[in-house]
């Protein structure tokens, strides 16, 4: 009787299932989303563009502390070899921002460019 309680009460001892987690969710994915659907409905490209060349030009800032003041074609120079990337594509970075700010207009296209340009930027980096 003593053996038939002892494996009674190991039975009811033993460790209940774990239960799956689900997955984190990723919130800041949604929050890229979100953002995303709002500039392509609003169709505000040069915001958008804006916002691209404020968050390129803080990580140069915090990357390559380039000093202020210099002229456009030092600032590439300097930033190309900082970087390890041809001086060709910041000189095109460079005058399309301008161009942006010139203009107050970016189309669709000039959009996607810009876009390959920074990513560019940031594949070819060392």
């Amino acid at each position: 009787i003593l053996l038939g309680v002892i494996l009674v009460s190991e039975v009811k001892r033993r460790q209940k299932a774990i239960p799956a987690i689900p997955p984190p969710e990723n919130p800041s994915l949604d929050f890229v989303k979100t953002i995303g659907r709002l500039y392509y409905n609003t169709h505000d490209n040069v915001d958008l563009v804006r916002k691209m060349e404020t968050q390129f030009w803080e990580f140069v800032r915090q990357h390559y502390s380039l000093p202020a003041g210099l002229s456009d074609s030092a600032l590439a120079r300097m930033l190309a070899r900082k970087a390890g990337v041809e001086e060709s594509l910041v000189k095109t970075m460079l005058e399309e921002f301008r161009s942006v700010d010139e203009h107050g207009a970016v189309s669709d296209e000039d959009l996607i460019h810009i876009n390959r340009l920074i990513e560019q930027f940031h594949k070819n980096r060392t």
